[in-house]
Order: structure tokens, then sequence, then C-alpha cells
């Protein structure tokens, strides 16, 4: 109760610097707190979206060697017990995919309706999701239409569909036509030496997508680059304005208080600040949904339903925020605890110590070592875990290198701008940091997405239509293929080859008529599965995704280095207020202040910007070993984007110290009772 009514006393008595102080951390908690909860929302929504698509997507487990039970609820344990036989194909029309599931009845028992679907479908009735019957009646019915014969009997409806924008086309068949089920070993969809061919008891509820799952292991990717410097920076938000906080809790603390007391009233403090930050920043993300609602990815958009965390999820941020930043508060004030006063005679603090550096060996080892087991065949989690190791090496090493270019400023400085900069940055390191820790989020983020684009753009992927392409069909479809290409101006099938019962056949593409070659040949022949082409499809779609969240992440990761540097540099004012008021009192004019200033923004922000960028670009390069690729075909990175994004840090610096100087201006400014 003590601590709660000095914790009181202290805000009635508090000057609006003060005020200024624990807003700001507010601010920055909330800043951080929002970011964090983007980052951890897309995981669990793709999940979510992958569960939708479980009772089609054809990649669940089987039981012996021709169920298709799934690795979710219903699924069969024999052909004997299936009710219903499924094929799944994924085809293609223009740049985008087109799941393609036909269902028949086994005769044993009565099949259930698919999700989203009314009723089981019968043979010759075609089903479509809202987006492929726009898509159809905007294209050329030779293009699409008339790709699925049949009659239309209704709509697919949200509870069958991975998102808005699904294509996705069930048609009903008879179960002769579909032919025997696979025999693949559990080959995903796509793949081509499988038909796609499953018999089922019940539709799956839940499966792994191959190509969602490798947008899931990004999205994790993603999250690990944004949270692990936003935890930083939420730490960073809890010490803001801590040299005033350290004044005040020492002359406390001489004046008798125990440690409890001065650490719990530092905790209440900093916590009650943190509170309002973690409401402000949950209440910002339920606001900013509907936006990333708006978003494709891996196809489509998500639904708020999908994106939004859950209340127990909310409520731990809630909970765990300002005990986050109370820790950060009580560990960075552990001096005024054990030495008051060596802080109130201002005691030079001691230099970072360079042991620090240690941490960026180790981090590289374990990161190496993880990406090395990876790609032998390990799986992600560890490999994740050695990527944040070794970002979090910058929050340990940051310090140490702010103190570093500080040195370096006051030895090598002419003129007093500069040498001012560099003593107020080694006299607080750890402060100088904190106000550019945001710009080395935006350069991590930029560094590793620009850094590993030119390499996945070089990934020889054609822009342009094939002149021809491969399929294997079965030998009595072969007369019928032949017979719908006739119908094709330009186009014509040469055999080319047998395995087993199955012909493959070259097909001569017209330019500009590819998706009409394809609506003929799976009208007449719709097990035929296309060798070529199709599966450029999804690397389109990931480049342009990565091109998007390149974009959208590093314009995110800037706002986020303003907010920064803003808040950093305002507390640091505050911070230093009594020396640059003492600097007033000497005849030191504002404008020397100013451009003083200006060097202890920049010079850091120019630095960690640059090194992070190089950090991000490294850490992409070792992950795209980890994922398998060719090194030989590493391409450089991006640097155009990534100097575009360090100029528009520096000019966000610059900003920010223009609009601090009304600031400056006021606490520098001397008072008959001195410096307060």
């Amino acid at each position: 109760m003590t601590v709660l009514r000095l914790a009181a006393l202290f805000w009635r008595r508090a000057r609006a610097a003060e005020h200024l102080g624990l807003l700001l951390t507010a601010a920055g908690v909330a800043a951080a707190l929002l970011l964090t909860l983007l980052a951890l929302s897309v995981p669990p929504a793709l999940g979510s979206r992958m569960d939708r698509q479980a009772w089609h997507t054809g990649d669940a487990p089987t039981s012996g060697s021709t169920s298709g039970s799934a690795s979710g609820s219903g699924g069969s344990s024999g052909t004997a017990e299936a009710r219903m036989v499924r094929r799944v194909a994924v085809e293609r029309y223009r740049d985008r995919e087109i799941t393609r599931v036909e269902l028949a009845p086994t005769g044993v028992g009565t099949p259930p309706p698919p999700p989203g679907l009314a009723a089981f479908p019968e043979p010759g009735t075609v089903w479509r999701s809202p987006a492929l019957a726009r898509l159809e009646g905007r294209a050329p019915p030779a293009e699409l239409a008339e790709r699925w014969p049949g009659r239309r009997a209704g709509t697919i409806g949200a509870a069958g569909l991975g998102h808005r924008d699904e294509l996705l086309v069930v048609v009903g068949r008879e179960a002769a036509t579909l032919g025997e089920p696979d025999r693949d070993g559990g080959l995903p969809v796509g793949h081509p030496d499988r038909r796609g061919v499953t018999a089922l008891a019940d539709f799956p509820r839940a499966g792994v997508d191959a190509d969602l799952d490798t947008y899931v292991t990004l999205a994790r990717l993603a999250a690990v680059l944004l949270v692990v410097p936003t935890l930083g920076l939420l730490g960073a938000a809890a010490r803001l304005t801590a040299a005033r906080r350290e004044q005040r809790l020492a002359t406390l603390r001489l004046a008798g208080a125990t440690p409890a007391v001065v650490t719990l009233l530092a905790a209440v403090e900093v916590a009650s600040a943190a509170a309002i930050g973690a409401a402000v920043g949950v209440l910002g993300y339920l606001v900013a949904l509907p936006a990333f609602d708006a978003i494709p990815l891996a196809g489509g958009p998500f639904s708020l339903a999908d994106l939004r965390l859950g209340p127990a999820a909310l409520l731990g941020a809630l909970v765990l925020t300002p005990l986050l930043a109370a820790l950060a508060a009580v560990v960075a004030l552990r001096g005024v605890a054990t030495g008051p006063l060596g802080v109130r005679r201002r005691t030079t603090p001691r230099r970072p110590s360079t042991v620090r550096l240690a941490a960026i060996p180790v981090a590289w080892a374990f990161f190496l070592r993880s990406a090395v087991a990876m790609r032998e065949g390990g799986g992600s989690t560890v490999t994740l875990l050695g990527l944040g190791l070794v970002i979090a090496t910058l929050a340990v090493v940051g310090p140490w290198l702010a103190w570093l270019l500080g040195t370096l400023e006051r030895l090598l400085g002419r003129r007093a701008p500069l040498l001012i900069a560099g003593r107020r940055t080694v006299a607080d390191p750890r402060g100088a940091y904190r106000a550019v820790s945001g710009m080395v989020l935006a350069g991590l983020i930029a560094g590793f997405l620009f850094g590993v684009l030119p390499t996945l753009r070089a990934a020889s992927i054609p822009d342009h239509d094939p002149v021809e392409v491969q399929v294997v069909t079965p030998a009595p479809r072969l007369a019928a293929l032949r017979a719908a290409l006739d119908r094709v101006p330009g186009a014509s099938a040469v055999h080319a080859g047998s395995v087993r019962d199955e012909r493959v056949v070259d097909i001569r593409v017209p330019e500009g008529r590819l998706d009409e070659v394809r609506t003929a040949v799976t009208a007449v022949a719709p097990e035929t599965r296309w060798l070529d082409d199709l599966d450029l499809v999804t690397p389109r779609t990931l480049l342009d995704d990565l091109d998007r969240a390149a974009v959208l992440l590093s314009l995110a990761a800037l706002a986020l280095a303003a907010t920064s540097i803003a808040i950093g540099t305002t507390a640091a004012t505050l911070d230093q207020r009594e020396a640059l008021a003492r600097l007033r009192l000497i005849g030191v004019p504002i404008r020397t202040l100013q451009r003083a200033r200006r060097w202890q923004v920049l010079v850091p922000l120019a630095t960690a910007s640059t090194g992070a960028m190089a950090l991000g670009s490294g850490a992409g390069i070792v992950l795209l070993a980890a994922f398998g690729a060719d090194l030989r075909l590493v391409r450089p990175p991006d640097w155009r984007s990534l100097a575009g994004l360090g100029l528009a840090g520096i000019a966000v610096g610059l900003a920010v110290t223009a609009a601090g100087r009304p600031l400056l201006v006021r606490v520098s400014r001397p008072t008959p009772r001195g410096p307060a």
C-alpha cells in the first residue's frame, strides 16, 4: 500500500516532463505490441484455411494402400468401407490455379455432402465457388466454362472454401469413370505420377497442404523477423527516461527507502504506463485487422475470423506486456538499489563490456548448424530458433557499437556538434541504440526479403505461355483428345510414348490459345495429367506474395522506426536536460545543440540500418541453402531497394530531429532555480 501511495504522489506532483516520459513508454509499448500481434496472427490463419481445404487437398495419409483417411476425423479404414471416390486435380486458367474435385458414390452406404455443398453431387452436376462462377461469366466459354460440361447445380459455401477468392469446382461422376484409387505412397496433389484418386468413408476435417505448409513456414519466419526485434523495442520503451527515474528513486533510497520499495515503485510506475500501452496496442490491433483482410496471401485474402487472435491470446498480451515492461525497468534500475550514492553523484556509467561480442559467433554457429541439419532433412523449428538468436545478438551488441561510435566521434571530431554528440552517446550508449532500434527492425526485414527475392526471381520461371506442353492420358482417350484439339485452330497432338496403359502426348499450343487447349482436353479427358507448365503457377503466386510482403513489411517497419526514433530522441532530450541547460549557460548556442542531436541520431541510425540489412541478407542466403537452394544460383541482393529504405530512414531521422527542436529549446532553457 505504501508503494501505491508513493506512486500516486509522484504522479500528482510530477512535472510535465515526467508525464511525457510515461506517455512515451505507453506509446512505445503500444507500437511494439501492435506489430507483434499482427505478426502472430498469420500462421494460425493459414492453419484455419488449411483445415477448411482438407476435405479436397488429397494430402492425407491412407490406411493400407488404397484408403483415403485424412489425418483428421472421419477417414475410411479401407476401400471396402469407402462410401465415395474422390479425384483431385489442379488446373490453370491464365495465371491462376483452379482446383477440380470429382466425386462419385461407391454404392456402399450414403456418402455425406462435402463441406459447403447442400448435397452430395449427382453424376453430371457441377458446383462452383462464387469466385469461379464470376470468372466463368467473364471468360470466353471456350476458355473456361466448357471445361466442365454438366448441369450447374449450385455454388460452394464458405465452409468448403479456404478463402473467398478460391477457384474450386466440384463435379459429380460415376465411380467407374474415376478409376482405381492411387497406390502412390502419398504423393502430393499435382505430382505428375499421381492420379489423385482416393477412396473415402468421410471427408477429412484436418490435414496438410504442401503449398500452404510452405506459407506457414514462411509466416513463422516472418514472425521471427518481426517479433524478436519488437520485443527488444518493448524493453526499450520500458527504459525510456530511465535517467530521471534513477535520480528520483536514488533520492528515496538515500532517504531511507528499502531496496524492495524502490524496486516495486519502479515496477508499478512502468507497469501502469505499459498497461495503458498494451490496451491501446490491442485496440489498435482490432482496428487494423480489417485493412489486412483485403491483402491477398497464398491465392486469396483472409477472413477476419481467421486473422483475429482469440480472447485468451489478447488477454495474455494485456497481462504479460506490463509484466515484461516492469521486469525490464527493474533490471535497468538495479544500480539504484545497490548504489544510490553513485547515481546521485552521476558517476560515469561503465561502458558496455566487450564480452557482448562473443554472442555473434555463438549465435551464428548455432544458426548455421541448424540450417545444415534442415537441409539434410531436419525440421525448421530449430533453424527458426537459430535465426531468432542471430537477430537477438543485435540487441546485445548494439549498445557496445553505439559506445564505439560515440568514442570515435569524440576522438575524430573537430567541431563542437560532433564532440557533444560523441559525449552524449558515450554517456548513454544504451539509450542511443534504443532510439534507432526500430530502424534495425526495418533493416532486418528489408535485408532478408530484398536479399532473397532476386534469387527466387531468377528461378527460370517464364513469363509467357509455352508453345508446347506434355500430357499423360489413358490410351482409350487418345482419339477423343486428338479430335478435341482439331477444333482449336493451330493445335495438334503428337504421340510421344507409352507408360503402361497410358499415352504421353506432346501438344502444340497456338499463341494465346493455351486455355482453349486446356478446356478442350479436360472436357473429353478429365483424367489427363499435365506434366508441363502447371507447376509454375504456385511459384508465380509465391513470388507475387513475397514482393507484396517486402513492400508492406518494409513500410510498416519504417513507420515503427519513425516511432522509435521520435520516442527515443525525445526521451534522450528529457534525460539530458541538465547537461543541455549547463551547455546553454556557458554560451553554447541552440543551433549547435540541435546539430549535435542530429549527429547523435544519424550516425547510429546509418550504421545500425546498414548492419541490419547486411545481417538480414546473410541470414536469407543461409535459409535459402537450408531450404535446398543451389548456392551457385544465388543472386546479389536488390541494392536499389535497400538503399532506398536506408535513405528513407535517414530522412525520417532528419525530420524527427527537426520536429524535436522546440522541446530542445524548452528543456535547455536555464531557470532561476537551476536546471530542473
